[in-house]
This record gives C-alpha cells, sequence and structure tokens, in this order.
C-alpha cells in the first residue's frame, strides 16, 4: 500500500473497524474497547498515517487556526507577546500562523489577504502599520471589512478602527516609571528612543512629560530624542545626548532595547551605572534580566497579554460577551541600573 496516499478507511480496514471508530480514538474520544483502540493504534503506526486536520476542519467548516502578523519577530517584545499567545491558543486546541512583515506595509497587505484566503477563524495584528500615525485609510477600511467576517484583535490604541483592541497601559507605565525615578532621588530624566509618528511612542512621551510635571522633576528638548527601537539606536542616541551643554541624572529608553544600548554605551565610556548615570527602560524583556548592571525596567504581562488576546477571540466565536477594548497592567521592576 501507497504509505504516501493512507486514508482513515485505509487503516479501519487494517484494524478491522470502522472509520468512525478510529476517528474515536484519535480524537480521543470514549466507546472504543482496548482491543479495537489497541489495533488501531498499531495500524496507525504501520502505516505512519498523520489525520488531515484541514480536511477535517474544512468538513467541520472550522480550521482551527488563528493569524497572527508581526512587524519583527526577532524582537524580543514581539516574540515574548507571540509565544505567550501561542501558549494559550494551543490549550484550546488552536494552531497558530505566524507572518513577519519585516516592517514593511506592503509584505504586511499581502500576509492580510493570504491569511484571509487560507480560512483563518481569527487574526491578531501586533503593532505594524496601524501603530502609524500615518496609517492609509485604505489598509484601515480594509482591516474593518476583515473584522466583520471573523474575529480582528489588534494591541494598537485607535479610534480608526471598530474590532476588539488589547493594549498596553502605556500612561500607567510611565507613571510607574517618572514615580520610581522621583523616589530614587533623581531630578534630571532624559527620554531617548521612539518614533512621534508611532502611537504607543508618542503615548509614552506625553505622558512621561505629564508625570515629570506633576512630580516637580526637570527634563530638556535635548534629552527627548527621536531615533528608532533598537540597541544601535540607543548608543546612537546616548552619543547624541552627551554632546549636549547639560547632561541627565538619568537616561530611560523608550523600549529596553534602546535602554540597552545605552548601558553599552556608557560602559564604553567607562561610566558607572547607576553611579555617573542611571539607566531604564520599558517592556521587561529577558535581557534586562541578564544585562551588567540588570536593567530596572517597566514590565509587559505578557502572560496576560497572550490570555486576553485568545479569550477574546474564543467569546467572539462562540457569540459570548467580551471586552472591544482591554487593558494590560505593567509593572515596575527595579533592578540594579538605577
Amino acid at each position: 500500500m501507497d504509505k504516501k496516499n493512507i486514508t482513515i478507511y485505509d487503516v479501519a480496514k487494517e484494524a478491522g473497524v470502522s472509520a468512525s471508530t478510529v476517528s474515536r480514538v484519535i480524537s480521543g474520544n470514549v466507546g472504543v474497547s482496548k482491543d479495537a483502540e489497541e489495533r488501531v493504534r498499531k495500524a496507525i503506526e504501520k502505516y505512519h498515517f498523520v489525520p488531515n486536520a484541514m480536511a477535517k476542519g474544512l468538513k467541520e467548516k472550522r480550521s482551527k487556526v488563528i493569524g497572527v502578523i508581526v512587524p519583527d519577530i526577532k524582537n524580543p517584545y514581539f516574540s515574548s507577546l507571540f509565544y505567550e499567545l501561542q501558549v494559550r491558543a494551543i490549550q484550546e486546541d488552536f494552531m497558530v500562523f505566524l507572518c513577519n512583515t519585516y516592517e514593511d506595509p506592503q509584505i504586511e497587505l499581502r500576509m492580510l489577504r493570504t491569511l484571509m484566503n487560507k480560512q483563518v477563524e481569527a487574526m491578531v495584528i501586533i503593532g505594524g502599520a496601524l501603530d502609524y500615525k500615518s496609517c492609509e485609510n485604505a489598509y484601515i477600511n480594509e482591516l474593518q471589512t476583515i473584522s466583520k467576517k471573523i474575529p480582528l484583535v489588534i494591541t494598537t490604541h485607535t479610534m480608526l478602527l471598530d474590532c476588539i483592541k488589547v493594549v498596553n497601559d502605556d500612561k500607567k507605565c510611565m507613571e510607574l516609571l517618572v514615580t520610581h525615578l522621583a523616589q530614587k532621588g533623581y531630578q534630571k530624566i532624559a527620554l531617548i528612543g521612539g518614533n512621534n509618528n508611532v502611537v504607543p511612542s508618542y503615548d509614552r512621551r506625553r505622558f512621561f512629560l505629564q508625570y515629570i510635571e506633576e512630580n516637580r522633576l526637570t527634563t530638556q528638548k535635548e534629552w527627548m530624542i527621536d531615533g528608532g527601537f533598537s540597541i544601535e539606536s540607543g548608543i546612537k542616541l546616548m552619543q547624541e545626548l552627551f554632546h549636549s551643554k547639560e547632561k541627565p541624572e538619568v537616561v530611560c529608553g523608550i523600549n529596553d532595547l534602546v535602554a540597552l544600548g545605552a548601558l553599552k554605551y556608557a560602559h564604553e565610556h567607562n561610566m558607572r551605572i547607576p553611579e555617573d548615570i542611571g539607566v531604564m527602560g520599558c517592556d521587561g524583556i529577558a535581557l534586562g534580566e541578564t544585562s551588567y548592571p540588570s536593567l530596572s525596567t517597566i514590565a509587559t504581562d505578557y502572560s496576560a497579554f497572550g490570555e486576553e488576546i485568545v479569550n477574546s477571540i474564543l467569546s467572539a466565536l462562540h457569540n459570548k460577551a467580551y471586552k472591544r477594548l482591554m487593558t494590560i497592567d505593567m509593572k515596575l521592576i527595579a533592578r540594579r541600573s538605577t
């Protein structure tokens, strides 16, 4: 028998049972005798039979697949969130199809359409084009159309799109960050990195300024520099920052990667941390715990984030009540860098 074309009926014939019995053994349902189950399992092993999940899904009119689009899977923030999302999805017997767009809006649009053609049951867009204030209306309209067909979850806090939104509490993030630095006795505080055209970055900057004022601390225009979200960005921005006439007492990265770049620059220029200058990040990626000194940060609860995304999808698929906007709390992790 050609093993490449083995079907459930071939397994049933080999085991001397019905196809429905084979199906019950595969799915773990009760009602099959131990003798029949053993014969089925031996036949499955003999022919290396793998159930056709797609065919099963088509019969049930379900794919049991969630499509997830991220701009850069190499970024630990996105990979950490994807990991936790997938853990929760697997618990519910869903597969997750990952699409990495390389931060290219055209690739993102193409992947969006591909996922719809693959008949995913739900879609999650983490960051990407929606994070930009300049996101095109045509793209937003396409997403709105999709949201009427399947559950659509985004991680951007925008009023332009009516769908499920699960977002970080960036206001709380900046409140915790500034309050921590104030309690540590810092007065002159810099915030580097990000892009003012990116919604989460813009929000963090404006909340940062709000809490700087409320705590009667000091920052300067020269200490709030745009310039990206990577370690390399942090190095470059620290170099620019330390060419300014007056220096801050502590440097905050718009995310942990930028803060780690600031740490690297400080080490290379023989600055003691935190004695000469403090450094702090946001997002709570694992790399911050292993840096030297370990990085103080305001951490995202990735497990809760992934769970809320999948739970909202399940509720929508089963026509249960769910919130259209969920905010994920963040927490202070105080380490040696401050």
